[in-house]
């Protein structure tokens, strides 16, 4: 009797246990989950929860897949973060070591809510190219499962899908990898030292930021020996927005994919680097912590991003007459000061590649330029700087390249950015990327987008895998306050892998009969031309807003897997463009200075009662509008 009340008990077990699987799986892959079965191969080492200064605390364990049961593709290796201890509590996970055959349903870690991010973690895994994740369950296993399952591993691409260029440099990883290392030390050091409270942390400055506020309404400025200074812009706020965060790191992960690395440094603004000239300062010096909240978020994904601009410009700043130019409030862009001081910076970052060391270097002259007709004068008050005269900048000069800088295919380095990467001049040599150039030796491509920071990782996917393929780095100098908007990431296939056919194009009096304007929107934003073409002007001078328009697409478009609108324009203006289909957006920051007229947006074909998209128009300077020629519409098959 006993023995068949056991045999049954058994078979209840193992049927609860195959159906809990099933449920698992069939859970996993309603919710974009993933169900994974393998090995631990090591575990970072716990901290003493009763005695460690963080009441809470995660800690990582590397994980060799065997198995994907259910879900989407994962890589064969990955990191895991467990939870550790909570208010000092040790977590029902705590106890995982190294050589544990485990089963877990996982996410990608960059998924999870801010709480669980920002939550301190023991990390003792040195490979940083490894994805994170986190498990939503997690149990232990005496065996690994038999099953065969379709879902393949993102390491197992086709050829087809492999991109090939320049490989990967193993001491220059290293390299990288002990920065990111060192930099997040730091910041979590910091933040220990405060409670390991950000909002703490950043509440215990508000005598400081008012007292600084105080010396910014009253436009504080001074010369201190042969350097001016006045109490400019700080960022103070603390927000950032999460899509900068995620677009950022997904822009990293398509260079690495390509194997080129992303160095990411946040040009300061004007007040960050002056606060203390004027006001008591704190004594870490950090004026803004939830800066270094964003550092330590981009650097857990595997961003490089240079944490200590800040001290370093301060600490260069009395050796230059204008970091940046103080002497007008209004003015954001980096003086010859700033932009020397960065380029030594990231000098010091782009010597860990064997591909920079090994570069011929460049013959370059070191003289002097102005602006006269465009520039700005000096500042009274130092006999040494005659405030009649338009402020001169060190300009990098060569006999043998004009001009110095392009946007080629052949270095090592590619420096992207907007107008900050061009000041005080792009054209004759007093920038970012010319100073990094004389500094190095080594002359940088650049791609250069007047206007539009957020429209760098789309411009590179449209110059195709051949612009990356000679790279080892590409540097993003920041524009400040870009932390608050996403940046534009490539469309979501790219076209020039697909086949294009042409199913309308609209222009004259077709692009007028096929647009219907928002009956929200006044009426002088949008107004054709005899022509026919659209001119689109700003609602007003401040906000620089637009309006909408909603464009009728044809039947056919249902006939194909993707579209793609392409907007054809004749001016040279930095809108912004916002396309809507059903469900879907693509956005598009347009540049002063790109060469192509045509923007595209790509979408997927939702259904086939899907018969017009939605365009958004804003950014439009009152002196410059928008004026589209064509519109025209494509499958994409």
């Amino acid at each position: 009797m006993r023995s068949r009340l056991l045999a049954a008990a058994l078979l209840v077990a193992i049927l609860w246990s195959c159906l809990c699987y099933a449920s698992d799986s069939t859970t996993a892959n309603a919710a974009g989950q993933t169900v994974i079965e393998g090995v631990l191969t090591q575990v970072s080492k716990l901290p003493k929860a009763e005695s460690n200064p963080y009441l809470d605390c995660y800690y990582t364990a590397v994980i060799e897949i065997k198995n994907i049961l259910s879900g989407r593709s994962v890589p064969k290796k990955a990191v895991l973060v467990l939870p550790g201890f909570f208010a000092r509590q040790y977590a029902p996970e705590a106890h995982f070591k190294t050589g544990d055959m485990i089963r877990a349903t996982v996410v990608p870690f960059a998924s999870m809510p801010d709480k669980v991010k920002q939550t301190q973690q023991a990390d003792e895994v040195e490979d940083v190219d490894l994805e994170f994740y986190y498990p939503q369950s997690i149990a232990t296993i005496k065996s690994l499962d038999d099953a065969k399952v379709s879902v393949p591993f993102t390491d197992e691409k086709t050829g087809s899908e492999k991109l090939i260029g320049k490989q990967k440099e193993a001491t220059a990883a290293t390299s990288r990898s002990q920065q990111i290392r060192h930099d997040l030390h730091y910041i979590n050091e910091e933040l220990a030292k405060h409670g390991g409270d950000w909002d703490r942390w950043y509440d215990s400055l508000r005598g400081f930021r008012e007292e600084y506020k105080k010396k910014y309404d009253a436009k504080a400025a001074r010369w201190i020996g042969d350097s001016y200074f006045s109490a400019g812009l700080n960022e103070y706020g603390k927000g950032y927005s999460p899509d900068f965060v995620s677009s950022l790191v997904a822009f990293n992960k398509y260079l690495a994919e390509r194997n080129v690395d992303l160095i990411v440094v946040r040009v300061p603004q004007k007040g960050e680097i002056v606060d203390d000239l004027f006001v008591p300062m704190p004594k870490d010096l950090v004026s803004n912590p939830y800066l270094l909240r964003l550092y330590k978020e981009l650097l857990e994904a595997d961003v490089e991003v240079v944490v200590d601009v800040v001290p370093r410009l301060k600490q260069s700043r009395m050796g230059f007459p204008l970091m940046y130019y103080y002497q007008d409030f209004a003015e954001e862009h980096p003086a010859e000061g700033a932009a020397w001081a960065l380029a030594e910076v990231l000098v010091e970052r782009i010597q860990r590649y064997e591909s920079v060391r090994k570069a011929s270097r460049a013959d370059l002259k070191l003289g002097r330029a102005s602006l006269p007709q465009h520039g700005l004068k000096w500042p009274e008050g130092n006999p040494k700087f005659n405030p009649a005269e338009p402020v001169s900048f060190s300009s990098v000069t060569s006999e043998k390249i004009a001009p110095l800088l392009r946007q080629g295919t052949t270095s090592p380095i590619l420096v992207v950015g907007s107008s900050f990467i061009g000041s005080p001049s792009f054209d004759r040599g007093g920038n970012i990327p010319a100073y990094l150039a004389y500094l190095s030796g080594v002359i940088p491509d650049v791609l250069y987008r007047e206007g539009s920071n957020a429209t760098i990782p789309r411009a590179i996917a449209r110059e195709g895998d051949g612009f990356l393929k000679n790279r080892s780095a590409c540097i993003f100098p920041l524009v400040p306050w870009s932390i608050h908007l996403p940046l534009d990431l490539p469309p979501i296939v790219n076209p020039a892998g697909k086949e294009k056919v042409l199913i309308t194009s609209y222009t004259g009096n077709d692009l007028r009969a096929h647009v219907t304007f928002s009956q929200n929107t006044p009426k002088n934003v949008f107004t054709f031309s005899p022509a026919g073409d659209l001119t689109v002007q700003s609602q007003n001078k401040e906000t620089r807003m637009a309006g909408d328009f909603e464009l009728d697409l044809p039947e056919a478009t249902s006939r194909y897997p993707y579209i793609l609108v392409a907007v054809e324009t004749k001016s040279k203006d930095a809108a912004t463009i916002k396309a809507l289909y059903g469900k879907q957006s693509d956005t598009v920051h347009k540049s002063y200075t790109q060469d192509d007229r045509k923007d595209f947006f790509v979408f997927k074909v939702e259904s086939p009662n899907i018969r017009s998209a939605t365009f958004s128009i804003s950014n439009i300077r009152s002196d410059i509008p928008m004026i589209i020629e064509t519109i025209s519409i494509y499958g994409l098959k």
